[in-house]
């Protein structure tokens, strides 16, 4: 591959067999009888516009994969009536305020029929009697989490920074009739909900719908009759910290109610051990699995969970049994089981255990885990011309803090002998580096061909290294983390690539790490700060997440502001933002970028996407994105 190229030519042809059929797959949900599984299958028809996302259905024993009918986008996990014979999934709808409800019957000849909504669904979940179906609805202006592009819900949501006067509310449908009715109080907002038996929910609340408020989230259980509610779990601080809840999950019978517990960052990226409340005797237990956990489902059982987590750079799938306290490991390995998510995460269809698998050579695909095991149903195509990709490495590395502790991260080397590295730290803090199918995300595997390797640590507050790792870096921000980057920086040089011309990048809180370390050192070519924090006061100003703030940046991390030294910067510096960014204010990034003119020390650029919310995800806002960075990181790294 030359040293010049045009990138929109090479995503073609590395995508080519991908574009126009399923490309990748997200949100898995097994039927109760496990026989099939509906899923998004999700497909790129050319570089030049979003992908598609439709219903399909996949067959574990003939391993095959067919679309539903329905000519619309489908969003989120779809639903399976408890005799598995229905099956319900959000779609969008004409109106721009609402989605609608397609319900159809996999195994029948017949068209599906449509029902509206009352609002944006976030997700649906069939009642265990059959009879209701459960919508979670978010109405059009309030936020969406960072983990999921920050912004705000809805076509026609404002940009204004005015915080939300409505709530995220419940509401049960009829199947049948397509009638519903508002279960929750207006005063009342829901961030998760779920049957806990069929005349009862458990909620996930807060007092209001900013996105602040869901820091401090409780448990209650609504009894659907009554309309009464009742505390069930409000979270005790810990290290100094109070922590995060999610993945509420209860037993068919009503009795057991799961849930992951840990100081987090991001809504949506919850990763702690498995806490379970008996609704019986009033009795509530952790149970640490020796991993980070980071989705929790309910098996037939009563009492029975399975959990899938971080150990490390491992994946682990584990059964949690309540009524014996009995935790049993199911499979741990290196594959990666969070698909496009951030985190691993498994399902369960009777006793049947999926999740979506891939690593660097492995193309995304279904799989079903058992003791010890995993069987492959289903993957995406491979691509067939795979140039500047082919012959690539991945590998986890490990190595020693400054104080001594094991750090590890991902090192994905180019073929041939590396002619330069890039740093790419990861967002969060409490967030990870995996190892995905040809080096997703795609904004960083084209700099492969160019010949630059990639490292990508996991310091101290990742996910995987338990919540005494992230009680470390609480109050520390900025600190032992730059230790850890920097100690690995160090021994990649001494030990493995020797000197390198070296970039450094990353994306919201390592957009922020990324600044922090050009005011320590002045070892870079080249930096990309994207959708980064840059000053602690100002994000606290504006911010839809002033507690991320509160919680993690005290003490000595709040005096470590780059805006304040940016007249000490040196390196080269691209500072990208999001002009709909809710969670790291476009603010911050511009303001960075013009100390850094005002300084003159170094070059430095703004890119703003007025359209977009916290960082592109999706072509063909994708392209541009890669290909700024692509030209900022070789543009300058073999300068001089």
């Amino acid at each position: 591959m030359p040293d010049r190229y045009s990138l929109a030519d090479w995503f073609s042809r590395t995508l080519a067999p991908l574009l126009g059929v399923v490309g990748d797959l997200a949100d898995p949900c097994p039927a109760p009888d496990g026989r099939h599984i509906a899923c998004t299958g999700v497909v790129q028809r050319g570089l030049g516009c979003p992908p598609e996302k439709r219903l399909y259905l996949i067959d574990p024993e003939r391993r095959s994969l067919r679309e539903l009918p329905g000519d619309r986008q489908v969003h989120g996990a779809a639903t399976w009536s408890p005799d598995s014979g229905r099956l319900a999934a959000i779609q969008e709808s004409d109106a721009s305020d609402a989605h609608q409800l397609w319900i159809t019957e996999p195994d029948a000849s017949r068209e599906g029929r449509a029902l509206p909504l009352p609002g944006w669904a976030e997700y649906v979940e069939w009642s265990p009697d059959g009879r209701r179906i459960l919508i979670g609805v978010a109405p059009d202006g309030v936020d969406r989490a960072g983990a999921l592009g920050s912004d705000r819900v809805g076509k026609t949501a404002p940009a204004s920074d005015a915080a939300p006067t409505t709530t995220r509310w419940l509401a049960l449908l009829d199947p049948v009739t397509g009638a519903w009715e508002r279960v929750t109080s207006p005063g009342l907002n829901v961030w998760e909900a779920g049957w806990c038996g069929p005349d009862a929910l458990v909620l996930l609340v807060s007092d209001d719908a900013s996105e602040d408020s869901w820091y401090s989230s409780r448990v209650i259980r609504l009894a659907l009759e009554s309309r009464a509610t009742e505390l069930l779990y409000r979270p005790v601080p810990e290290f100094g910290s109070s922590p995060q809840l999610g993945w509420l999950t209860a037993s068919l019978d009503g009795r057991w109610v799961g849930l992951i517990e840990g100081v987090c960052s991001d809504r949506g990226l919850v990763a702690g051990d498995v806490r379970i409340l008996d609704l019986v005797t009033g009795a509530s237990a952790s149970f640490p699995a020796g991993f980070d956990a980071t989705s929790l489902a309910r098996s037939d059982h009563s009492g029975r969970f399975v959990a899938a987590g971080l150990r490390g750079p491992c994946n682990v799938v584990a059964t949690i049994d309540a009524t014996t306290q009995r935790i049993e490991t199911l499979w741990e390995g290196t594959d990666f089981l969070g698909g496009a998510r951030r985190f691993p995460k498994v399902v369960v269809g009777g006793e049947r255990i999926f999740a979506i698998a891939e690593n660097l050579d492995t193309p995304t695909g279904l799989v079903e885990l058992t003791l010890g095991r995993r069987r492959r149903i289903w993957s995406v195509a491979d691509t067939a011309d795979d140039t500047g990709l082919r012959g690539v490495d991945s590998r986890w590395v490990s190595w020693k803090s400054s104080d001594g502790t094991e750090v590890h991260g991902l090192l994905t080397l180019p073929s041939g002998v590396p002619r330069g590295l890039l740093l790419w730290v990861h967002g969060g803090p409490v967030s990870v580096s995996a190892d995905q199918w040809k080096g997703r995300p795609a904004s960083m595997s084209y700099l492969l061909a160019e010949g630059i390797a990639i490292f990508r640590p996991n310091p101290r507050g990742s996910a995987g290294d338990g919540r005494e790792s992230v009680a470390r870096l609480v109050g520390d921000l900025g600190g032992v983390d730059t230790e850890d980057v920097l100690s690995g920086l160090e021994w990649l040089s001494s030990e493995v690539l020797g000197a390198l011309p070296t970039a450094v990048g990353g994306e919201s809180y390592g957009g922020y790490l990324t600044a922090w370390l050009l005011t320590e050192t002045t070892r870079f070519k080249a930096a990309v700060v994207s959708s980064p924090i840059t000053d602690w006061t100002s994000f606290q100003q504006t911010s839809n997440i002033r507690r991320f703030a509160e919680t993690f940046a005290t003490g000595a991390a709040l005096g470590r502001n780059p805006l304040r030294r940016a007249g000490e910067i040196t390196t080269p510096t691209l500072v990208i933002v999001g002009g709909r960014d809710r969670c790291t204010p476009p603010g911050e990034g511009r303001q960075l970028h013009d100390a850094l003119r005002a300084g003159g020390r170094a070059p430095a650029r703004l890119v703003e996407y007025p359209d977009i919310g916290h960082v592109p995800r999706e072509f063909p806002a994708l392209l541009d994105y890669s290909e700024v960075i692509r030209t900022w990181i070789t543009d300058f790294l073999w300068a001089g």
